[in-house]
């Protein structure tokens, strides 16, 4: 074992692989906030798919985690043919993915968000034939 780290928290661990992924998640999460921003800033299409990948990535996370405590609780060695090392390993992946896509999801329903919370009371640049018009 000469020249070995154990232990370490580098890159090359579970733990910096995920940080290290959770970096580059919301950096291409701010890259995809600035596109939108600069071209299809309010596009239908683009909040129906955050949207859907929102719901099945956060359905997925909730599914992860209780098969997580369920293999805790009954001290199963595998689930579906995953130990809770791998479950643990897809829940933390798919959380990772859903917090850079929750970025962009705020970022698209940034109105909405400012209504709902009461910093404003009416939404500007509503068209006339809206759902919305008072």
């Amino acid at each position: 074992m000469v020249g070995k780290r154990l232990g370490s928290v580098g890159l090359g661990s579970a733990y910096g692989l995920f940080f290290t992924l959770l970096i580059f998640v919301v950096v291409i999460s701010v890259i995809i906030i600035f596109v939108l921003h600069f071209s299809i800033r309010r596009s239908l299409t683009v909040r129906r798919i955050v949207s859907i990948s929102m719901l099945s990535l956060g359905s997925l996370v909730g599914i992860t985690g209780v098969l997580i405590l369920i293999q805790g609780f009954f001290a199963l060695e595998t689930i579906l043919g995953l130990s809770r090392y791998d479950l643990l390993w897809w829940h933390t992946l798919f959380g990772i993915i859903t917090t850079g896509l929750a970025l962009i999801h705020i970022y698209l329903n940034w109105i909405a968000f400012k209504v709902f919370l009461g910093l404003t009371r009416k939404i500007k640049n509503v068209p006339q034939n809206s759902f919305f018009k008072r």
